[in-house]
């Protein structure tokens, strides 16, 4: 669910949004960066494959997924991990 957004240093947006059982945040801009808040209560950027697995992986331990569920993070983290190691 979205929760809010917060403004970034160069004027650029990030929504947070909280997943309902997992209860972690996913940040993103609105062009799909991800950033992660820190214990030094500032946004730093961060891997779109990192921060989707950090949000999403251990959903299935607090309340199952089905099939089409696991498939489509899995999807979402493989897509990111292309994406970010094709731009090393």
């Amino acid at each position: 669910m979205w929760m809010d957004e917060s403004a970034l240093p160069d004027g650029s947006r990030v929504h947070a949004y909280k997943h309902i059982y997992t209860r972690r945040y996913l940040y993103l801009t609105e062009a799909g960066c991800a950033y992660e808040w820190t214990a030094c209560q500032r946004f730093v950027r961060s891997r779109l494959d990192y921060a989707l697995e950090a949000a999403l992986c251990n959903w299935w331990v607090l309340a199952g997924w089905d099939a089409e569920d696991a498939e489509a993070v899995r999807m979402a983290i493989l897509k990111a991990n292309r994406a970010a190691t094709s731009q090393s």
